[in-house]
């Protein structure tokens, strides 16, 4: 029995060896060697080769998607000089605050010295040979639509600026209240002069709006002439329709389409009103 045994062990022995010397020399005909250490190596700087080579060709494609200029001036490549050019914009500087050209500080000199000379003679009177000014009109109230002139309408009031729609105007002021003798030199010119010289014409009293409205209505006045209210004398100061003695009158004023106050008459008798403003457009004619 025991001779028996070892004979089955010296079989399997042998049959182990024989599968290792297969298993080595199948190792070496694929190129491995589990035995040897150089194998191993091998085997290892294949591995750190190739993740050398993934390592630049990943560095390769990093520089071609970069925007960075050539780092070498004299290197030129298709992709370098394709490259569109970048213009930097200088900043702009802008000028100090508070400073002015030359031209642009004598203008406004110019105009403040022209209103300070408006200014300090608003309250002369003018007379006959002065020139009239837009602006004093546009404080007048309007019958018609109950509110003051203003800076358009006194253009369309006026014959000396644009758009120039007269030749003259010719105007009836009394400083008044209730004023009968303007009253009736309305009726007289409505009935005596031709409409286009009433609508050149135009008269300004002291009383409420509504009041003169409400006498239009009683009295059926129909009459291209407007009619304007001057509450504080302000537009009657300036053209010396009320003058410092004390005496108050109607006066009629005739100015040109040069804004030149061609003809003043005081103490006007209604019945005489007709003549002497035909009179008087007669001369600017």
């Amino acid at each position: 029995m025991g001779k028996g045994f070892n004979s089955a062990k010296n079989k399997q022995a042998e049959l182990a060896r024989k599968m290792a010397i297969a298993k080595k020399q199948s190792a070496i005909n694929n190129g491995h060697d589990d035995s040897g250490v150089g194998a191993g190596e091998d085997q290892s700087q294949t591995e750190e080769e190739r993740k050398l080579e993934e390592d630049r060709a990943r560095f390769a494609q990093m520089l071609r998607d970069s925007k960075v200029t050539n780092p070498n001036p004299f290197e030129k490549s298709d992709e370098i000089e394709n490259r569109p050019m970048r213009v930097r914009v200088a900043a702009r500087i802008e000028a100090p605050k508070g400073r002015k050209t030359s031209k642009v500080v004598k203008r406004r000199k110019e105009s403040a010295a022209a209103s300070k000379g408006e200014e300090d003679d608003v309250d002369v009177p003018l007379r006959e040979g002065d020139i009239a000014r837009r602006g004093d009109f546009e404080t007048l109230f309007c019958c018609d639509s109950g509110g003051p002139v203003g800076p358009i309408d006194a253009a369309r009031l006026v014959p000396w600026v644009p758009p120039f729609v007269a030749d003259y105007i010719v105007i009836l002021a009394d400083p008044r209240a209730q004023s009968h003798d303007l009253r009736r030199t309305v009726q007289y010119l409505t009935s005596n002069l031709a409409p286009d010289v009433l609508r050149q014409t135009i008269a300004i009293n002291s009383d409420e709006v509504t009041e003169t409205e409400a006498w239009i209505h009683r009295a059926e006045i129909d009459t291209p002439m407007r009619i304007f209210s001057d509450r504080n004398w302000a537009w009657m100061r300036r053209y010396s329709a009320v003058v410092g003695n004390g005496r108050w009158s109607m006066s009629i004023t005739v100015i040109d389409n040069a804004g030149v106050i061609r003809n003043v008459v005081r103490d006007v008798d209604p019945s005489k009103a007709s003549q002497l403003v035909a009179a008087a457009i007669e001369v600017i004619k």
